[in-house]
């Protein structure tokens, strides 16, 4: 009982240990984080050492006290009673006291002259964590040590208390036998069997209650006891362990040369010491610290084994657990290390970039702290308005560097951004040469961590841009004045082509009444012929001059529409009889679809009219053979044509030939006035190129767009879309043909589907067939 309640308070003492010191571990790795943050930050402090690198220095800084406050919060939860954490601390306070002092030194030089003592410090810290963390490392050590001194105490007590037994139980069969031999001695041989019986009875319990596992196994290895500390690591209870063989606890995870090795020192009568993996009843496998030893008689003869176990798995994943641990630490401390080399390596090349950005660059740049002083200036800033200034101008203050009037003059801009307010203005001087420059300045605060530390001045010269502005600006004055004389003269020349179209137009209608009133009096045919021919030039003449001065009123802004009422089918029949002799002159068909198009409009049906004339005409002219269609239908609302709320909706009237269709070259100059497809063209068919241009105003006037499709030999698609408010018809009539079926033939299928339409419309029932 003894030896257990010993070897297991010693074990719990060894756990308690080696769990403070592991958290000692993982503190002392953390200051091995903040000296690499502390090294970072002097680093940049170093860095600062040039006169254009303020950034450098309150970077630096930063850091620095970043890692004081580290080591603070780690110090804080070390164990009190190591010896090193009581040095630590103040070197710690020392350093802190260096670090704002630095930061607050007013002038460069004072901070220079705290940069010795603020290395020394930091070398005196850096040496006190490092013997912290040897200390931490040799307490570690020295419980492993104690763990194993536990274990062997525990192991020692158990062998000499199975010693005990043997010596007992040998004492015992001495007495039995000089018992039977002495019959005279009965009694006495009685109480010292009794005595014996007891001692054994106590040695034994104590081995019963071992922290270790026993086993006594004959030379062949074949187990004979197991005590219950046994049957608790493995699972096996005594009566099946006894009788088997060793190897029923093999896991076939220890090498073969391990049990070689321990046999070999059994049958050489000496002790073995060591490691297996075994395997528990239940299949767990778990890690044995076993000790191995023979049991010799009074003659020196080896007659048993003896055998102690103890269940290191849980001892083994600590180990493993404070290694990875440990490796973890290492692996994160040099991430760390690698990364602020990274850092400081990307830092350093981006303030090399910034800085030779800031040089070469021809604008003026500096930047001035809180206090006003100058704590960067590229090389226009100083040329540009530190010229007579003597010296270096790094780190002077704002009223040594500017005459007290500019200074003054400044005051309020100042104050506004350091209150974190930018501001921009353009001032011009007079340079030493005498010439006049113009230059463009803007200050900037520079805010970090919701604080502005300074403002930035960026000056650029912006003489040749004001010049260039002031020529600018000339030259629009001079673009006005043109397009106004521009814009009076086109007017006047509309003007002028009115009153000629007017001045025209009256001996022309003279004219063609004369030639009417002639062809009713003529019979003789050569004259009928010829006043037809003056008849027809005399409409030809009439139709350019309506032409002409209707473009010249859409130009003018004078072309006003009309909004009135009208019938769309009557409008197309006024439109189509226009057309309809010269069609049936080239034997064309006519052929109109007006599915789905609103019977009654509301807008202007004489410009709307005209506009259809101008395409039907075209049409007629350009098609030898074939057919011409009209297709009116509602045009399908989208983002792009939807208009604004409220407007009407868009109606799309298309013409379509199989006429001799217009080259894609030729397409973009249609709708021009003046503008034919070629000039081959107008020789052969005639015309002035005035009729497209002037539907294209229409449409545009309506609310819509023109456009078209051809390709040449195969035709051509003109269309324009116009917005025309429909209105509701006349309540429609039953008729007695209404439901009945009908038939439609025809070998044109646009005829055929405009014929569809038109009978479903009416009521009927179609059918077509070609």
């Amino acid at each position: 009982m003894l030896a257990a309640l010993l070897a297991a308070g010693i074990q719990a003492l060894h756990g308690r240990q080696q769990q403070r010191l592991l958290e000692a571990t993982a503190l002392v790795s953390e200051f091995g984080l903040a000296s690499k943050d502390l090294s970072q930050g002097f680093l940049h402090l170093n860095l600062s050492a040039g006169p254009d690198s303020p950034w450098q220095r309150e970077q630096g800084l930063a850091l620095m006290r970043q890692a004081l406050d580290a080591y603070r919060h780690s110090a804080a939860r070390l164990d009190p009673g190591l010896a090193s954490v009581t040095a630590l601390s103040p070197l710690v306070e020392e350093l802190a006291s260096l670090v704002e002092r630095s930061m607050a030194a007013p002038e460069p030089a004072d901070e220079t002259a705290l940069r010795l003592p603020m290395r020394l410090a930091m070398y005196r810290l850096t040496q006190a964590a490092t013997r912290l963390d040897d200390e931490v490392r040799r307490q570690l050590e020295a419980i492993a040590q104690d763990a194993a001194l536990a274990r062997g105490v525990g192991i020692g007590l158990t062998l000499a208390l199975l010693a005990l037994v043997t010596a007992v139980l040998l004492r015992s069969q001495q007495l039995l036998a000089r018992g039977v031999g002495e019959l005279q001695g009965r009694e006495a041989l009685q109480r010292e069997t009794e005595q014996a019986r007891d001692e054994v009875a106590r040695l034994t319990e104590a081995v019963e209650q071992s922290p270790c596992g026993v086993v006594i196994c004959g030379l062949d290895g074949t187990i004979e006891y197991v005590n219950r500390q046994f049957t608790r690591i493995t699972g096996y209870p005594e009566s099946e362990a006894r009788g088997q063989r060793m190897n029923l606890l093999k896991s076939g995870r220890t090498d073969p040369a391990v049990y070689a090795a321990l046999w070999d020192t059994l049958r050489a009568g000496g002790t073995w010491t060591g490691e297996l993996v075994n395997r528990r009843r239940d299949g767990e496998v778990y890690v044995d610290a076993t000790l191995a030893a023979p049991l010799r008689q009074t003659d020196g003869r080896i007659s048993h084994y003896l055998s102690v176990h103890q269940d290191a798995t849980s001892r083994k994943r600590i180990e493993a657990e404070l290694e990875r641990h440990r490796h973890h630490l290492e692996e994160l401390v040099e991430a760390r290390t690698r990364a602020l080399q990274q850092a400081t390596t990307a830092q350093r090349e981006s303030d090399l970039f910034a800085r030779a950005i800031a040089t070469n660059l021809g604008s003026a740049i500096g930047y001035w702290d809180r206090g006003l002083r100058l704590r960067f200036a590229n090389p226009s800033f100083r040329r540009w308005f530190l010229g007579s200034v003597d010296g270096d101008p790094i780190g002077r203050h704002i009223e040594d560097l500017m005459p007290p009037a500019m200074v003054a003059s400044q005051r309020p801009a100042i104050e506004r951004v350091l209150a974190g307010e930018a501001s921009r203005w353009d001032y011009e001087r007079h340079e030493p040469d005498g010439r006049r420059r113009h230059y463009l300045t803007q200050r900037v605060p520079d805010r970090r961590d919701g604080e502005v530390r300074g403002y930035f001045v960026f000056s650029a010269d912006v003489t040749e841009l004001k010049e260039a502005e002031r020529r600018l600006q000339e030259l629009n004055e001079a673009l006005t004045d043109a397009r106004d004389r521009a814009e009076e003269a086109n007017r006047t020349k509309s003007r002028f082509v009115a009153n000629m179209s007017h001045e025209i137009r009256t001996p022309m209608n003279a004219i063609i009444g004369m030639t009417h009133l002639l062809l009713r009096d003529v019979a003789e045919p050569v004259q009928r012929e010829r006043l037809r021919k003056v008849a027809d030039a005399a409409h030809h003449l009439l139709d350019l001059v309506n032409d002409v001065l209707d473009l010249s009123k859409i130009e003018a802004g004078k072309l006003t529409l009309e909004r009135v009422g009208f019938s769309l089918e009557e409008l197309v029949a006024r439109s189509l009889a226009l057309v309809t002799e010269r069609a049936r002159e080239k034997q064309l068909e006519l052929v109109v679809d007006l599915r789905g198009a609103p019977a009654r409009l509301e807008g202007d049906p004489t410009r709307l009219s005209q506009a259809l004339l101008n395409l039907l005409g075209n049409a007629v002219k350009f098609t030898a053979q074939g057919h011409v269609l009209l297709r009116i239908a509602p045009e399908p609302a989208t983002p792009a044509t939807g208009g604004a709320p409220g407007a009407a909706p868009l109606l799309r009237f298309e013409v379509c030939d199989t006429g001799i269709g217009i080259a894609p070259e030729r397409l973009d100059q249609l709708f021009v006035a003046f503008a034919q497809a070629d000039a081959s063209t107008s020789r052969r068919y005639g015309g002035t190129g005035l009729g497209l241009a002037i539907t294209r105003q229409i449409a545009e006037l309506m609310g819509g767009t023109i456009g078209v499709h051809s390709e040449p030999g195969l035709g051509s698609r003109f269309w324009f879309t116009a917005r025309l408010a429909p209105q509701a018809p006349p309540a429609a009539t039953a008729h007695e043909l209404q439901g009945l079926r009908a038939l439609v033939v025809d070998d044109l299928p646009d005829a055929r589907l405009a014929l569809v339409g038109l009978l479903r419309d009416q009521g009927l029932r179609p059918a077509s067939l070609r």
